[in-house]
């Protein structure tokens, strides 16, 4: 079903989620692990597409890019790797009473 579906879509599902849960997106902090491609002339570009796919500002997002050096795949220049985590800020429920 989401073979060949672009990234795009799995924020704009993840952002649909936090509004729908009455959250905020505070911000987004990626990391890409590559020995090649350099990314860094494209981190500006990056940044842009995540803000709008999220509908957030550019400044909630962080990109930055680091090598494995030699170690496994990375390394070895077989793939490229990525880590990104998420603050979000979710309203507080109220618990039920004990009665």
């Amino acid at each position: 079903r989401w073979k060949g579906a672009p990234s795009k879509v799995f924020l704009q599902e993840a952002a649909r989620q936090v509004t729908f849960k009455q959250g905020k997106i505070v911000n987004i902090d990626a990391t890409v692990i590559a020995k090649a491609p350099k990314i860094y002339p494209f981190i500006r570009e990056m940044k842009i597409r995540i803000a709008e796919a999220l509908g957030v500002s550019v400044q909630q997002i962080g990109v930055k890019a680091t090598t494995n050096e030699t170690m496994g795949f990375v390394g070895r220049e077989e793939g490229i790797a990525a880590m990104a985590v998420a603050s979000v800020d979710l309203p507080v429920r109220e618990l039920p009473s004990a009665a």
